[in-house]
């Protein structure tokens, strides 16, 4: 049974409509020559969807016709930080692939697997950590790991013709971050600051301060 946004809703993420594409797979915004086909937001505030009640659903899938059919069918985005999660973004055409067999083991930690549109893939983990990670990694081009922002979801339509496709487990089976991925991806803390001149501030100082 494939994946779609009624999976990604039940695992309480936070969901949110892309603009439809046209047959020709151009974006129905109205920006003459949108770069964002089939990622594209319809609401500017995605970053502020709430977890959707049910009459909110029921508007958006459009359940008595009223209203241009489903919103959530052909396009949606999910939120990352506050779904809660941590995706590994790998796309092949900057060198993701091979960036990926570095982290094999990840990979086969990974509870739900996402084949994207253009042929790369999104792992899904569950990130509980409080720390601030990094998003990209010198010695990982063409994988992005993204604990912010949003990510287009299984089942949505991509640019080119191919729908978005669960290919390991559901977001249900969406497991913890490895230690080893999170270890990878925080980033040190600073032991010391400068405020204006004056430099070798501590943390402890600067939260007297």
């Amino acid at each position: 049974m494939a994946v779609d946004y009624v999976d990604a809703y039940e695992a309480g993420w936070r969901i949110f409509p892309l603009h439809p594409m046209t047959a020709t797979m151009e974006c129905t915004c109205d920006t003459e020559g949108c770069q964002a086909a089939g990622k594209h937001p319809r609401n500017s505030a995605w970053q502020h969807t709430p977890q959707w009640d049910s009459v909110q659903m029921a508007y958006l899938e459009d359940d008595e016709g009223i209203f241009g059919g489903n919103q959530l069918q052909d396009g949606y985005g999910i939120v990352v930080n506050t779904s809660g999660l941590l995706v590994v973004d790998v796309d092949p055409r900057n060198g993701g692939t091979e960036s990926a067999k570095q982290l094999g083991s990840i990979r086969s930690a990974c509870g739900f697997i996402v084949r994207t549109g253009g042929g790369g893939e999104h792992w899904y983990f569950l990130n509980a950590s409080e720390k601030a990670l990094r998003q990209t990694l010198q010695d990982y081009p063409g994988i992005d790991f993204k604990s912010t922002g949003y990510v287009v979801g299984p089942g949505s339509l991509h640019r080119s013709g191919e729908r978005y496709e669960a290919i390991n487990g559901c977001p249900a089976g969406t497991g913890k971050a490895p230690v080893e991925l999170l270890e990878l991806l925080e980033r040190p803390e600073r032991g010391e600051f400068t405020i204006g001149k004056v430099g070798g501030v501590t943390q402890g100082q600067l939260a007297a301060l």
